[in-house]
């Protein structure tokens, strides 16, 4: 079976998450996992590890709201240029929303905290520099596996991390 996996992914790893009433923890969904499940299938003979295919953003905007896209893209350096005392400890932090929107109306705000309230549905979906090259990766993963399970008429597994099972058209969560 062949397993499409970038190493990539490792640069989505957030200091922290904010859990159970507002405490700082560990961050839970790490790379520690992708080792794991890398380790086991590497002892099987029935695996290829497989790089993904760069498929550009054209697939990921027919599922994802281009705006959304493009928050991704530029949240983490904005955050830094906004705040001084940030930029200079990147590595201890984390990029989260202050305020969730309502979302009732689709206006999105115009201010960086008000898109991360828009666009982030928990505390759990931190923006670190890496998120979203992180993100684009994980996404090749899951096309190269659909594309090699349609072409190839054989199974196929994507692994990707960040896993984006709770995120929408146009927002991140979980």
């Amino acid at each position: 079976m062949k397993i499409f996996y970038s190493e990539v992914h490792r640069k989505h790893y957030p200091p922290f998450e904010i859990f159970d009433g507002g405490k700082r923890v560990p961050y839970f969904e790490n790379p520690d996992r992708m080792d794991r499940i890398l380790s086991a299938l590497k002892k099987t003979d029935w695996t290829e590890v497989i790089a993904p295919t760069d498929f550009g953003l054209d697939p990921i905007i027919a599922v994802h709201d281009k705006d959304y896209i493009t928050f991704l893209a530029s949240a983490w350096t904005e955050w830094l240029d906004s705040d001084p005392e940030v930029a200079a400890s990147p590595k201890q932090n984390a990029f989260l929303p202050a305020t969730f929107a309502l979302r009732r109306k689709t206006r999105v705000p115009g201010t960086l905290l008000g898109k991360a309230g828009y666009y982030m549905m928990d505390l759990s979906a931190c923006i670190v520099e890496g998120t979203y090259t992180a993100a684009l990766a994980s996404a090749n993963c899951a096309l190269s596996a659909a594309k090699s399970v349609i072409s190839e008429r054989s199974s196929a597994f994507a692994l990707c991390r960040p896993p984006g099972h709770h995120a929408g058209k146009d927002y991140a969560g979980g």
